[in-house]
């Protein structure tokens, strides 16, 4: 998950920003040490498993060490924790980047989705699959509202935003 850290350590008490990163990563150590090096500790919390439809376990595929970010989860047997998505609100935005496996991951966060119909970026790199994914998004009442980056990123956002917004405002004690 990619979030404006600098915005966050110039002032935290202001922009009560709290980010949650669920990774597989392999150098988990390094991430946990540059967000206490950042002080952010308690603003960001780091997870190390992975999110699909089922609890279980996985084996990692590592990618090149140039690019731990390819690496895969191959559900099954392994050495890493697979969750389904639980996390506390209110939420407002996720990103699932899982190199291809995007899908199992929706009905592991159907209940966290349907709670706070918050915006979500998926990767999608080719028609097939963000056909796919449109298809199971729209199952959730969710439409893309735009695409972003070099690895082809889609915005999907809940079509009840009315709802959303009620949501959110009661979680900060507003009507």
């Amino acid at each position: 998950m990619s979030v404006p850290i600098s915005a966050t350590r110039r002032n935290p008490q202001r922009t009560g920003l709290r980010v949650r990163t669920i990774s597989t990563i392999l150098n988990h150590a390094l991430l946990e040490l540059n967000i206490a090096v950042n002080g952010l500790d308690g603003q960001i919390v780091a997870s190390r498993c992975a999110i699909g439809d089922a609890v279980g376990m996985a084996t990692l595929q590592p990618g090149p060490p140039e690019n731990f970010g390819t690496t895969r989860v191959v559900a099954g047997a392994g050495e890493t924790p697979v969750r389904s998505l639980a996390i506390p609100g209110p939420v407002r935005l996720i990103k699932i980047d899982v190199k291809g496996e995007e899908l199992p991951v929706l009905p592991g966060a159907a209940t966290v989705i349907q709670a706070w119909l918050f915006d979500i970026m998926i990767e999608a790199d080719n028609r097939q699959a963000f056909s796919h994914l449109a298809d199971a998004m729209l199952q959730f009442g969710y439409v893309p509202r735009g695409r972003f980056a070099v690895t082809v990123t889609w915005l999907f956002s809940a079509t009840d935003q009315v709802s959303r917004m009620r949501r959110v405002l009661a979680a900060q004690g507003g009507p």
